[in-house]
């Protein structure tokens, strides 16, 4: 469990109900370990819908903010099916990184 209740991501599961995801988020953090080292390379979730992709970025996103030693700063934005004009997708997401 987080030590924190305070959470820069809003999960949309219960930590009860975050089942069978220990070792896919454990190589995941590992995954974001090594980026402070230079050592990753880019990585796909990919899986049908409804599986709970997004879940387990929350859960990652949550997990690696409260660990400085990773080096990294996660950042987190969400795409949307919405129309949208590429200046307002630029605005949108730098308003989202510099927030």
């Amino acid at each position: 469990m987080l030590e924190t209740s305070i959470w820069p991501v809003e999960e949309m599961v219960h930590e009860d109900e975050f089942t069978d995801r220990v070792e896919l988020l454990r190589e995941l953090d590992q995954w974001v370990k090594a980026i402070g080292r230079m050592g990753s390379t880019s990585t796909a979730l990919i899986a049908p819908r409804r599986i709970g992709k997004t879940v387990l970025l929350d859960r990652l996103v949550n997990t690696v903010f409260f660990k400085p030693e990773y080096q990294v700063a996660p950042f987190y934005f969400k795409m949307t099916r919405e129309k949208r004009t590429l200046k307002e997708f630029i605005l949108e997401y730098a308003t989202t990184f510099f927030s």
